[in-house]
């Protein structure tokens, strides 16, 4: 009667070799394409993906979002009006939150002003070709 074996070392063995394999190629991937992890904690400020609603429409919603509670790659983020959203970090975008007050503003709009100089005429006479001299103007 025929007999079936299981071997389960070599089955083993073979897993263990897939499992190196495919973190060698996911390094070499995320080295080649650069691949960043976003590093988002409690209390950063965020942008949400949202549906595209016409050409026009941004794909990050305006209205920035705390960060309330982080699990894995499930965020939670609350808005001002303490709506909670939850969602993948894949869906979030960190927003760079520094504050300016008027003075740096002023001193940015100040330093990008650049002085009215009056634009550099040649001085050279216009002349009309010689061969339209025999036209009546």
């Amino acid at each position: 009667m025929p007999n079936i074996s299981t071997n389960d070392h070599a089955d083993s063995e073979v897993r263990k070799e897939d499992h190196k394999n495919k973190s060698k190629m996911k390094l070499y991937f995320e080295k080649k394409h650069s691949v960043k992890v976003p590093n988002f904690t409690v209390g950063d400020t965020v942008l949400v993906k949202q549906e595209k609603k016409d050409k026009l429409s941004t794909p990050y919603n305006p209205q920035p979002l705390t960060i309330k509670n982080k699990k894995g790659s499930m965020i939670t983020a609350t808005n001002e009006q303490q709506k909670d959203i939850t969602r993948n970090s894949s869906h979030f975008k960190k927003v760079r939150s520094k504050i300016m007050t008027d003075e740096e503003i002023e001193e940015i709009i100040d330093d990008d002003i650049i002085p009215n100089t009056p634009l550099r005429r040649s001085s050279r006479e216009k002349q009309t070709p010689k061969h339209l001299d025999d036209y009546v103007r």
